[in-house]
């Protein structure tokens, strides 16, 4: 499965979606995420682990919103279903967003 993550270049869309929450700190992270995968925003960098980039309020702000959990199971999800149509093509952001928003209850800030 590491070699779908690769070819589909998950690790970067989880990385630069985490570094646009990092940055933004939204009062809904679904939607903002949904926004972003529908509009890639240009200009943000990739990175393999955003956490040395995080201050206190960073760190606070990912916890409040659980925002590990939730990209984990995301990516355990994806795993298990392995997202492909009857030709063997994948839409990543098709499945990132459907998922998102099936989810957004659950990962929504108390």
């Amino acid at each position: 499965m590491s070699d779908f993550f690769r070819k589909h270049d998950v690790a970067s869309m989880i990385s630069r979606l985490t570094a646009i929450l990092v940055r933004d700190k939204p009062n809904d992270p679904i939607a903002h995420i949904i926004s972003h995968l529908v509009s890639p925003e240009v200009g943000i960098l990739i990175c393999e682990d955003p956490s040395p980039y995080l201050d206190e309020a960073s760190a606070a702000y990912l916890v409040k919103h659980r925002v590990h959990f939730m990209f984990e199971e995301f990516l355990a999800n994806m795993m298990d279903d392995a997202p492909a149509d009857q030709d063997g093509n994948v839409d990543v952001l098709g499945y990132a967003m459907t998922w998102m928003r099936w989810n957004k209850k659950r990962y929504s800030a108390k």
